[in-house]
């Protein structure tokens, strides 16, 4: 799909905010004004740009949001990353190069994920954009979701992209579990959810599915609904708006790109 609204003035650009999703398949692009306006959306397989996409890509953005899937994540209590630091944790990754593992404290689940970036994924949009802000989709997800963990039972949380799933449990308030999957088909969704309720004792239902990256008519909410009686989506804390009702359409799934720009 490719959308310009009537709005956009190529003198204004440089007031503008560039934000794009990525993954091995597909990119989004969505321009935004200062007014959180959509001034214009994208989408095209990655290994074939539209020639209207890489005009775009040229322009000189006021800023540029990147979410990007991580690589090999790993979870650690904060107090012991702060004292280990580092260096004490580098061989969980196999032959990654220091500079290439991150680390994000999320200091209201009291731990620290360190993780990679795809070297080629993000080479390519740095070589674009020298200045861009990568944020790891995990870190957007979690943000988002922590308003609607309650402080009793046990929750899991779905984000979907093209051909992975994240999955996450908290139990009783307390951030228990997060990975990456690949899945292929509905069946493997069901699949790794069915071990996540082995491995939680979980018994047929969950208190509460929260699901991001898809709608409620999406065949991963069908899938999901099996497993509770309380499915819902997670909640963007920032709005994109538009006069183009399939901008609306097109956007809604992509809450963690929305909302970005609060995990600087």
């Amino acid at each position: 799909m490719n959308y310009t609204s009537e709005d956009f003035r190529i003198q204004y650009v440089s007031t503008y905010t560039l934000y794009v999703n990525t993954d091995y398949i597909v990119d989004q692009l969505v321009v935004v004004d200062e007014d959180n306006h959509v001034m214009a959306f994208m989408s095209y397989e990655c290994a074939r740009p539209s020639q209207d996409a890489m005009k775009m890509l040229s322009l000189p953005f006021q800023s540029v949001y990147v979410t990007l899937p991580h690589q090999n994540l790993i979870w650690v209590p904060a107090e012991i990353f702060k004292n280990e630091g580092l260096d004490a944790f580098i061989s969980f990754f196999d032959h990654a190069e220091p500079s290439r593992i991150f680390s994000k404290s999320i200091d209201t689940l009291g731990v620290t994920a360190l993780y990679e970036f795809d070297a080629l994924q993000a080479n390519r949009w740095r070589n674009i954009f020298e200045e861009a802000k990568f944020i790891p989709v995990f870190e957007v997800i979690l943000n988002q979701a922590l308003p609607q963990i309650p402080i009793q039972g046990k929750v899991l949380g779905v984000h979907s992209y093209n051909s992975k799933v994240d999955l996450f449990v908290f139990v009783d308030g307390s951030f228990r579990f997060y990975n990456s999957f690949e899945v292929a088909t509905i069946d493997d969704l069901s699949y790794f959810v069915l071990q996540l309720f082995k491995n939680f004792g979980i018994e047929k239902k969950i208190e509460k599915i929260i699901l991001s990256g898809a709608d409620l008519q999406s065949e991963w909410a069908t899938c999901l609904s099996v497993y509770t009686d309380d499915l819902e989506l997670v909640k963007s804390k920032n709005t994109w708006l538009s006069s183009s009702t399939e901008v609306v359409v097109q956007t809604s799934t992509l809450n963690v790109l929305i909302d970005s720009t609060l995990c600087e």
